[in-house]
């Protein structure tokens, strides 16, 4: 790798690989076939993110020419042609396709291994870095920061709230080790290994003093002349939102308010007549104490939530990744 100096290549299929397909990241030592060095590899992942070789040189640090002998080399070596210039911009050939799936894999593993290493050499904790949704940090991230922070005193770790298409990015880049969204906002990816978590019971919430609380009985209908706040929602998980109130296909589901903050929703709620959506245990001080009460639907089964746990299902979790993940399962399984 060019950041470390570790001499790695990876070869297509071992030599007890039998046409497996399987891909060996092996030291140089011991390649023992025609092998690819990881230089090209990211080469050619710069092009295809890129489009273009004029940005992937620039990203890269290269002259173009230079970038173009790599993939050449590269294709060389290969005996196939990976990229085809258009006058819109590089295109992958379908073999060029595969070669990168198989590449990013390769170049992740070396990144982890370089990591992995490095902190066995010096030994260090580390740092991690996770993400949350807004209702899974409201639930769960103080007492995971908690809990690590007096068991592994050493460690860094940088938590971030935020929606589902940013911590994506920030997996995907990762920027993130893994993170924790309602398992509603998930949408297909390639690429990603996730783990449902517990299932958690919700509802619509609101001060004492709200005017619905002094009728009889209060519907779905009641729900949808209110006022009503959420976390933003990405447009399936709005769709769904529409689907679980009952909405008609003419009627628009609009909400007053919107924040990334389950804290600040519920001050909004325990200060004006606004309805909020969240998790029973997120609101369980504020009923205890009364500053809120949970709106109980006459025309409704219920409302509930399931956290998933998401990382790179190419990318090796490092211990203390693992280490994070075994604690906020125990938490959500505690809170059960």
């Amino acid at each position: 790798m060019a950041a470390s100096g570790w001499p790695f290549y990876f070869r297509a299929g071992g030599s007890n690989s039998r046409g497996s397909g399987k891909i060996d990241v092996l030291p140089t030592s011991l390649a023992r076939s025609p092998a690819m060095n990881l230089r090209r590899l990211n080469h050619l992942i710069a092009v295809a993110d890129e489009g273009s070789f004029a940005r992937a040189a620039e990203k890269m640090h290269l002259s173009q020419p230079a970038l173009s002998r790599s993939i050449q080399a590269l294709e060389d070596e290969l005996g196939m042609q990976l990229c085809e210039r258009q006058a819109r911009g590089v295109t992958l050939t379908a073999g060029g396709k595969m070669v990168l799936e198989r590449a990013r894999r390769v170049t992740a593993e070396a990144r982890a291994l370089d990591r992995d290493v490095h902190l066995l050499k010096n030994h260090e904790l580390g740092e991690i870095r996770f993400g949350f949704g807004p209702h899974p940090a409201a639930m769960l991230m103080a007492d995971v920061l908690g809990t690590l922070s007096n068991a592994y005193p050493g460690l860094t770790v940088h938590a971030e709230v935020n929606n589902w298409t940013s911590l994506l990015e920030g997996l995907h880049a990762e920027n993130l080790d893994f993170f924790i969204v309602d398992r509603r906002a998930v949408l297909a990816s390639p690429g990603l290994a996730t783990r449902l978590m517990a299932t958690h019971q919700g509802g619509w919430f609101a001060r004492p003093e709200h005017p619905l609380f002094r009728q009889e009985n209060i519907t779905l209908s009641d729900l949808r002349r209110s006022r009503l706040a959420s976390v933003p929602l990405p447009v399936h998980m709005h769709q769904a939102m529409r689907r679980m109130l009952k909405y008609k296909p003419s009627e628009l589901l609009k909400f007053h308010v919107e924040c990334n903050s389950v804290f600040v929703l519920k001050q909004l709620a325990e200060q004006s007549d606004t309805l909020i959506y969240g998790l029973q245990l997120t609101m369980q001080q504020e009923l205890q104490q009364g500053s809120l009460r949970q709106l109980h639907i006459e025309d409704s089964k219920g409302f509930s939530m399931q956290f998933m746990l998401i990382h790179l299902d190419h990318r090796s979790l490092s211990t203390t990744a693992q280490q994070a993940i075994s604690i906020l399962l125990e938490h959500d399984k505690q809170l059960q």
